[in-house]
């Protein structure tokens, strides 16, 4: 097997480490690369594309975003990456929940930064026709990039307008206390899961074995798994496979047998009607090389 070698360009993070709030300029060049695996955290993850095309899956929901579009992960949300252009260009913006809080409960953090960062307020995934809020991220890494002197008050000014535009114009639910501690109790439980699938879907892997990673009976598995991710447990591992399997029809001179059998499938057949399924075309018409 030969495949091409995918380059990552990242500007070094030169805030200082107890500044809550991360900024990167990435450039991927390849596509179909999957440039991160399902993944959650904490923290409010923003994608502000500069270049190029993609796809983001929030909560496995594809959102397919270009230039000038604006991502919003929220807290505790999965999410994975995938890149559909020869140079994808990327801002990631990760904001810890520590910048907002001051040591004492005023009226803005108990109203709005508690609830937005405990995942009670949820925001739209995909922003592309506010310019406002544009302009707004442009300022933001400006500000980070150049860092003058008062730049970190700046960047959180910023930050709090950024959010007032979100609750203003760009919520999509909420969510009670209750309903947010079942969530994060349950990605704490999977997340074993995810990585094993990431590490191995191109092994046998059985319902009880899942099950048994997270300690549930199957029944129970079943239900909390399409609950939480909206997919059954086989249908999240065919996902994993099939993005794999596209990145190896665009990357790679493997049939697509071979392609099918290393990525976890051993009916061609299968293989194929599943893949026109999620990707709308035959493996054939993926290839590139």
């Amino acid at each position: 097997m030969t495949k091409k070698d995918i380059q990552f360009y990242e500007k070094p993070d030169i805030t200082d480490v107890d500044f809550p709030i991360r900024i990167k300029s990435i450039y991927s060049d390849e596509s179909t690369d999957i440039f991160f695996n399902v993944h959650w955290h904490k923290e409010i993850e923003f994608f502000y594309i500069t270049s190029g095309k993609a796809i983001i899956y929030c909560d496995f929901n594809p959102i397919t975003v270009s230039e000038g579009d604006f991502v919003v992960v929220n807290s505790n949300q999965l999410h994975q990456g995938q890149n559909l252009s020869n140079r994808l260009g990327r801002y990631n913006i990760i904001v810890d929940p520590d910048l907002f809080y001051t040591g004492f409960k005023s009226r803005c953090e108990t109203k709005y930064i508690y609830p937005i960062m405990q995942n009670y307020i949820l925001f739209k995934n995909k922003i592309s026709d506010d310019k406002e809020i544009g302009n707004l991220i442009q300022k933001l890494i400006k500000e980070y990039e150049m860092q003058e002197n008062g730049f970190e008050l700046m960047i959180k000014g910023y930050l709090y307008e950024l959010f007032g535009l979100l609750v203003r114009r760009h919520v999509v639910s909420y969510i009670t206390p209750r309903e947010y501690e079942k969530r994060l109790q349950q990605l704490k439980r999977f997340d074993r899961v995810f990585r094993y699938v990431e590490e191995n879907y191109s092994q046998k892997i059985t319902l009880t074995e899942a099950a048994d990673m997270a300690n549930m009976s199957r029944s129970h598995f079943c239900r909390s798994f399409k609950e939480l991710t909206g997919k059954t447990f086989i249908e999240y591992v065919n996902f994993i496979r099939l993005n794999r399997a596209e990145l190896f029809l665009s990357n790679s001179n493997m049939s697509v047998t071979e392609i099918a059998m290393c990525v976890g499938f051993n009916d061609i057949n299968y293989f194929s009607r599943l893949f026109k399924q999620y990707k709308g075309m035959p493996p054939s018409d993926v290839r590139t090389i």
